[in-house]
Parts: C-alpha cells; structure tokens; sequence
C-alpha cells in the first residue's frame, strides 16, 4: 500500500529551532511510515517557505516555495501549484500547527477532496483564553474549523483533555504523540564542581524570563548557563551579567551541556509538554519548573524529580535542595525507560494515522 502524504510547513523560519532540526523531524517521522509500508514507499513531500536547505533527507523530499515569508494564501497558491505539477494525488495533508498551516490545508482539499487533514495542538489552549483579539480570533478559528480535518495530534493527555474543554472534538479522530527525542542519547559524567542553575529555550516573554531573573537573583551569575536566543537575549544579558550565554545551539550541542547543569529552572506559564524538561531527565538533571500543564503531568509521574512552584520563595528553595542533595540516579533510569517506550508507541500510532490506517 503506498500512500501520498504532503506536509505543510508555511512558517518554518520563525521556529525556535533552525530549519535542518525541524526538517530532520519530518524525516524521522517519515522513518516510520516507510517501516509501514511496501516497496512502493512513496517519501512525503515537505512543502516549506520562508527558508531553503540543501540537506538531503532520507525519508521526504523537500521543495522550498520562497527564501522569503509568504502569506497563507500566496503559500496556499504556490503548494497547489507544485503539486498540480508534480502530479500528486495526495492521501494526507498534514498541517503541523493549526492556524496557518491548517488553513492551508482546508484550501487544498478543495482541490483534493480525498485528502485527509492531519493536524496537530503544541501549545497549552487555555492560554488562548487570555484577553486580546488574536487570541479571541485563533480560538474561534479551531471552534468552526478543527472538525473539517481528519485527526488532531496533542502532546500530551492533560493537554489533549483541556482542550476538548475549549473545542468540540467529537468528530475526528484525537491521539498522542510528543514531539521525539532524536539524538543520540549518551549519557555523560556529571561535573561536580559548581553546577550550573539552567535556562534552555527561546528567549521571550512566553518563557517567563522576568520571572527567572528575578529567582536566580541570590546566585552566583557564575552558576546561570542560559542556553538560547532571542528577542529578550539583550535585556537578559545585562541582568545577568558574568552568566554563561551559550546561544542558540543545536539539538546535538545541547546534548553536551546536560553534563555542567544542576538544574533546570523552568518559568514559563504555560507548557503543553515541556520538551526541555523532559531532556534534563534524561541526562538526569532534575526539574524546577511553574504550574503548568506539561510539568503539571511530569510531576504526577515523578515527583522526586520535579517540583512545582507557586512563587519564588518556593522556586528558590526546590533550588536549594537539589543542588544540595544530588538525587540517585536509579530514579532517572526509571523515568528513561518509560519514555522511550512511550515515544516507540506514539511514533508508530502517528504513522498509522497519518497513513489513514485508523
């Protein structure tokens, strides 16, 4: 059985993550749908603009609409386009945000009405119900729209429960899928002396970053190791002056900074999974993260390694303890196993639905 899977990815270049990490992604999901399928594996076609790779890929071709943004309609245009020219009937369309890309995808089915939409929720849903338009707008969209596509991937249960809150998804099929973990895992010999208290992730308001730099006041700058960019990386800075800014790194760069972290503070208000965390436990480096819905879940699985807190005081103290008292690390060998057992299981359900199998 082949099958014609496109993916649209309208927005790639304004991802925390460079364009070859996100693409390898794809890939790796794609690795699965060949393990599904027979001879006459057809590699997904990744529709992308904004950004252009000569990386090849050994599971998809990956066609760059424009070096610079399109707006959804122009994307729109262009993808039917090139795949009117490439003689593709595709089985699945496969958004992976559900705005932009989403509605692309509702436009191309008007001309491949057997398409089946695949689309997925990342982010935390209740934080649409904050005051403001576009988040009033976006929220409307995925409460007229979201029953138009054939499946709806979340990240986690928790998530995936809160927004059935929000939305009405009584009409399409809804499964678990996190982001994977997909490098290499080693795991490296901890340095002892002085370990570092840290941030990993986009620099910006959403990830709480005045509230982190307010926590971590009483330490050493010496001790912070900020791992990341962006538009507040200047203001963070100057705060935190004598504190090591690594930048953006890749994926497999990060890998070989778990080793010098104590602990990773995580201050962002709302977090539908928490990839990050879940690295730091698996280089065993234990969690201080806020309430919020992906630690929220973490913690109910975990709770010797990873603590929730309400405000800095607390925040400060769950600091404390875990730089002082280092946790055995049987109790990160548990949690390993588990996730990776856990992402096999959701890889191969994402092949199956992508594959309209189910």
């Amino acid at each position: 059985m082949s099958n014609s899977v496109v993916i649209l990815m309208p927005d790639i270049h304004r991802n925390a993550q460079s364009v070859n990490e996100l693409l390898a992604r794809q890939d790796f999901y794609a690795s699965y749908l060949r393990k599904r399928s027979d001879a006459q594996f057809l590699k997904p076609l990744v529709i992308i603009a904004g950004a252009s790779t000569t990386s090849h890929f050994e599971n998809i071709e990956v066609e760059s609409l424009s070096l610079k943004p399109l707006n959804v309609l122009m994307f729109t245009l262009k993808s039917r386009s090139l795949i009117k020219n490439l003689s593709l009937k595709p089985d699945s369309l496969v958004a992976g945000t559900p705005f932009q890309s989403f509605l692309s995808a509702l436009i191309l089915k008007l001309f491949s009405p057997r398409a089946r939409i695949h689309t997925a929720i990342h982010g935390d849903l209740t934080a649409l119900q904050k005051s403001g338009s576009v988040n009033f707008l976006k929220l409307l969209f995925l409460r007229l729209f979201i029953n138009r596509s054939y499946s709806v991937r979340f990240v986690s249960k928790k998530q995936a429960a809160e927004a059935g809150n929000l939305i009405a998804l009584k009409k399409v099929k809804t499964f678990i899928a996190p982001v994977p973990y997909r490098s290499p895992f080693v795991l490296g010999k901890k340095v002892k002396s002085s370990p570092s208290i840290a941030f990993v992730g986009r620099i910006q308001r959403e990830r709480g970053v005045e509230e982190w730099i307010e926590i971590v006041k009483p330490y050493d700058t010496k001790r912070l190791m900020i791992i990341g960019d962006g538009p507040l990386a200047g203001s963070m800075k100057s705060a935190l002056q004598g504190a090591v800014f690594a930048g953006a790194l890749t994926n497999r760069e990060v890998q070989g900074k778990w080793v010098e972290i104590g602990v990773l503070l995580s201050t962002a208000p709302y977090e539908s999974y928490g990839l990050a965390m879940r690295e730091a436990l698996l280089h065993g480096v234990p969690v201080v993260s806020r309430e919020n819905a992906g630690a929220g879940e973490l913690q109910q699985r975990y709770p010797d390694l990873i603590k929730l807190y309400k405000n800095m005081d607390q925040a400060q103290q769950y600091l404390h303890e875990f730089l002082e008292k280092p946790l055995n690390e049987e109790k990160f060998n548990i949690f390993r196993r588990d996730f990776f057992i856990e992402q096999e299981e959701s890889l191969n359900r994402l092949a199956e639905v992508w594959r309209n199998e189910i």
